[in-house]
């Protein structure tokens, strides 16, 4: 059964995402060292870590959300109109 405004091939797109995420976490996991890793955070002062991955976790979440609204169909002609207007303002 087609679900209605689905296109055919489409249903291929997030597998194969979730297969290309898994063959880079696996090929960056075999060149990590465990033991070095764990040796540092042992090491490391975890109030620095929380901050560091509060920090990290902000920053991806506020450029994913500006990526959605870039290309939000209603978006886009006004991202392009602002853009527009605002490069136009600054010719002197």
């Amino acid at each position: 059964m087609k679900r209605e405004g689905r296109e055919p091939g489409r249903r291929w797109v997030l597998p194969a995402q979730l297969l290309a995420s898994a063959a880079i976490l696996t090929l960056l996991l075999r060149e990590a060292e465990p033991a070095v890793v764990w040796e540092a955070l042992s090491q490391a002062d975890l109030r620095w870590v929380a901050v560091a991955t509060l920090t990290k976790m902000a920053s991806l979440t506020l450029h994913e959300l500006r990526l959605w609204v870039a290309f939000t169909p209603s978006s886009i002609g006004s991202a392009t109109a602002s853009g527009t207007t605002s490069s136009s303002s600054l010719r002197p």
